[in-house]
């Protein structure tokens, strides 16, 4: 149904189309000529498709009057861009956001990976379902993901929906400009814990033995922090125990070697424990890890649900400035989780915490 829709109304590509305001989607044509992205005044880029074939955009390629932002992603169904989807919505809305702001987001035609993104970015940002999302950029131009693309994007359509009933999101007020559409949206409270439980009782996403949750942030259970190999064949250069000499954890110093830096917290998965005090503390050790050189990170405790869940879910809200329903909606976009009632409680303590920082 997806594809017939994106087939409808086919519109012809330019090398560069507004999509919507001061948000640009465009090919590797558009992305190359410096003088023309100068000329419509764009100030970020991000490319889908970096470190591809014919790609010569990098920080270097443009130096320092325009922001780059690489993502090295394959246009093939199998490829999962679900990881990428989120960073990639908060870097469109930070340009926009950027005095004078204007963003050029490319891949080599224009059409699918780089357009997925900018659905993403809609219906993240803007609360749109997907077909509203794909039929306002096809308004512009004529766009069409892949069949893998169109299903992570459906998936992240699910999750949202899933938290649009449950939590009241926002109040929107429509304007127009030049055409397009503008949405402003006013955040809602922290939810409660009655009200994320349900949220995370409604996710039906299966949980595998790791996942990718965020740009090289892995959260796992037992089985894979027990897998060198595995681990070593995906990269990880970090890992944080958060259930360290619990039943059959066997993880340390010791057991990781040289190869990588091992993390331990002693944490119990029992609502009267308090995991707050190392909120702080491992959200500094994956923000650490993560700008390390080649550094991937893997959060595990015994299932992967609970207790790494949680430390994953504070290192979102404290680095990247998630509310809390916010980074559950990443986070069950791609695993099952379930942290019990008392780390929900204490998470929600956090969220309030941060928000009266902000004011």
């Amino acid at each position: 149904e997806l594809e017939q829709i994106l087939q409808t109304r086919a519109l012809s590509c330019n090398h560069i189309d507004e999509v919507w305001p001061n948000l640009y989607l465009g090919d590797l044509v558009a992305a190359h000529d410096r003088y023309g992205l100068w000329k419509l005044g764009i100030t970020h880029v991000l490319n889908a498709a970096h470190g591809k074939t014919f790609c010569h955009g990098c920080h270097d390629f443009y130096g320092t009057s325009v922001d780059y932002h690489g993502v090295p992603a394959n246009d093939l169904p199998e490829f999962d861009l679900t990881p990428y989807l989120y960073p990639a919505a908060e870097y469109i809305q930070k340009a926009l956001n950027s005095p004078g702001g204007k963003i050029l987001v490319h891949c080599a035609v224009g059409v699918s990976r780089s357009a997925s993104l900018v659905l993403a970015y809609l219906m993240i940002f803007h609360r749109f379902p997907l077909v509203d999302a794909i039929k306002t950029v096809k308004e512009h131009r004529w766009i069409f993901p892949n069949r893998g693309f169109l299903k992570q994007l459906r998936k992240l359509g699910a999750v949202m929906h899933l938290f649009q009933n449950i939590i009241p999101r926002s109040k929107s007020r429509k304007k127009e400009n030049k055409g397009l559409p503008t949405t402003e949206t006013v955040s809602s409270a922290t939810p409660s814990v009655t009200e994320v439980e349900a949220i995370i009782d409604g996710c039906r996403v299966a949980s595998n033995h790791v996942t990718e949750v965020w740009p090289k942030l892995y959260l796992g259970d037992l089985i894979i922090a027990h897998d060198r190999k595995e681990l070593a064949r995906l990269g990880i250069t970090h890992v944080l125990n958060s259930a360290h000499s619990a039943w059959c954890s066997k993880g340390d110093e010791n057991f990781y070697g040289k190869d990588m830096h091992y993390y331990r917290i002693v944490a119990e998965d029992s609502v009267d424990f308090d995991l707050s005090v190392y909120f702080h503390p491992a959200a500094d050790y994956i923000h650490s890890a993560l700008n390390s050189p080649n550094g991937k990170v893997l959060v595990h405790c015994i299932l992967g649900k609970s207790r790494s869940a949680s430390l994953v879910l504070a290192y979102l809200m404290i680095y990247h400035h998630h509310s809390l329903d916010d980074a559950l909606r990443r986070l069950l976009s791609y695993r099952a989780i379930s942290p019990n009632r008392g780390f929900l409680k204490q998470l929600r303590d956090l969220d309030m915490e941060l928000r009266y920082k902000v004011k």
